[in-house]
């Protein structure tokens, strides 16, 4: 069955502005990462990571920021661990530039890497996969990224 997405702002700020998506009309992805980290008792990290996104905001998603995620060839990115206060939460993005960022979810990584986490893992697959499908609706002219914002069909089936 077909999923649908719907990218949804999330923060603005100077440099660069945050959006989410939405799988079938739920909660927000960074929304339901950041309720995990408050079930958890994670209320520093949450914090930590709520800096990271006004430092990202007001400096631009330089690399420096992140963290490559996924394959060459995609937009995946983790925030670092180093930015997470006392555990080993992940959180999963689309970085596009320096000027747009998509937050996905994440969740606890206690193996060396996340394909052996299979929420993590499930977590960047879906990234790729809405990547993939960001670059075709931009090959066809039915969405832009450009000035911190994004354009055109913003829902679209996965």
């Amino acid at each position: 069955m077909k999923k649908k997405i719907t990218i949804i702002p999330f923060e603005e700020h100077n440099a660069c502005n945050l959006f989410s998506i939405r799988i079938d009309d739920d909660e927000c992805e960074m929304m339901k990462f950041a309720n995990k980290l408050i079930k958890d008792e994670k209320r520093d990290d949450l914090q930590k990571i709520a800096h990271q996104f006004a430092k990202i905001g007001e400096f631009g998603a330089e690399e420096r920021f992140f963290r490559p995620a996924g394959k060459f060839k995609d937009n995946v990115w983790e925030l670092p661990r180093h930015y997470i206060v006392k555990s080993n939460y992940r959180l999963y993005c689309l970085r596009y530039g320096t000027s747009v960022v998509i937050l996905g979810n994440g969740g606890l990584k206690e193996t060396r890497t996340y394909q052996e986490e299979p929420e993590l893992h499930k977590f960047v697959i879906l990234l790729q996969t809405i990547d993939e499908k960001i670059k075709q609706l931009i090959i066809k002219g039915k969405l832009s990224i450009a000035n911190k914002q994004i354009t055109g069909k913003l829902e679209f089936f996965i």
